[in-house]
């Protein structure tokens, strides 16, 4: 198993779809199709994390690959405020549900606000208060590559 902390959240851990190697400077690793596995864990992240940390909000926005300030138009702040979330524990309430909107809508998705801050109640009801964690396998077939939560 490896703790997948590249992507920048500390709670990714993949069980293969990885190679470790040996270089003239220390070992390495190699992760198979990348993009595929960040827009899988953005959509867990999206879908099942009950509060998004700063550290999820820069992970959610550099997979719309937009910048702060680009992003910070969409919520209606200015950059430096999305800085000031990204840097945080935890983003406020109302960016807890907008942010989640805003990469559905990116992915073609169209949530309600209602359906999201439903969503969200269900998770904190069920938050069982353990530290949050994804694990992915990797599955390569004949047809496509893909990634998936690990049983």
């Amino acid at each position: 198993m490896y703790q997948y902390t590249e992507c920048g959240l500390d709670y990714v851990w993949l069980t293969d779809g990885f190679d470790r190697i040996d270089t003239g400077y220390g070992e390495a690793v190699s992760v198979r199709s990348c993009r595929a596995l960040h827009q899988v864990v953005a959509l867990d992240v999206v879908e099942k994390k009950p509060l998004l940390t700063g550290d999820d909000l820069r992970f959610l926005r550099g997979n719309m690959d937009k910048t702060q300030a680009e992003y910070a138009f969409l919520v209606g702040k200015d950059a430096q405020t999305v800085a000031r979330w990204e840097k945080s524990a935890q983003v406020p309430d109302i960016i807890n549900v907008v942010a989640r909107l805003i990469y559905l809508n990116h992915l073609g998705r169209n949530p309600s606000y209602i359906d999201m801050v439903y969503l969200l109640d269900d998770l904190k009801k069920t938050d069982s208060g353990e530290p949050f964690r994804l694990s992915y396998a990797y599955q390569e077939s004949a047809i496509a590559e893909d990634w998936r939560l690990a049983a």
